[in-house]
């Protein structure tokens, strides 16, 4: 799990797409907020070879890297604890013209974040931010495994606790 850190310097990232123009535009930005070491990956085994090679602080995934539904396929071989570096490793999602269904598909995989593209520096630094000043923490369900999706950290609901007592 990535630690919480103000500064991207000491952040290895890996930028997994099949194309090289959306490879650049990413790495230039990563590069302008300090990011220092900085992985490609343009096929899915390049990247499974990549990431289980050296540790991996972000993975950046293009959503139909290698073809349909390859980046959800992807994400769950990295989610895999079984045979997975590090199954905790948060990805970003990234894809054109998005469907809610991928949104959510994307998320019930275990994806941390998700970008639409075109990308700009801000978003691209909001999701950054987002995972390294805000950690999740991961849970284990019957069919999920992957970073809490609730975001608030309010008062719990009022009314009567339904959840099953152990």
């Amino acid at each position: 799990m990535v630690e919480k850190r103000d500064s991207f310097h000491t952040l290895t990232v890996l930028i997994a797409d099949t194309q090289l123009t959306s490879r650049r535009v990413l790495r230039t930005m990563l590069l302008q907020f300090g990011v220092r070491t900085i992985l490609e990956s343009n096929a899915p085994d390049d990247t499974m070879v990549a990431f289980q090679a050296q540790p991996v602080d972000i993975i950046f995934l293009d959503l139909d890297f290698g073809g349909p539904a390859q980046g959800f396929e992807l994400l769950r071989h990295i989610r895999d604890r079984q045979y997975s570096r590090d199954p905790f490793v948060p990805v970003v999602i990234m894809g054109h013209q998005v469907a809610p269904q991928a949104v959510t598909t994307a998320r019930d995989h275990g994806a941390h974040e998700f970008l639409v593209r075109p990308v700009t520096t801000e978003t691209v630094l909001r999701k950054l931010q987002s995972i390294t000043l805000r950690p999740r923490p991961f849970v284990q369900g019957p069919t999920y495994f992957g970073p809490e999706r609730r975001r608030q950290r309010g008062t719990p609901p009022q009314g009567q606790e339904r959840r099953w007592e152990e």
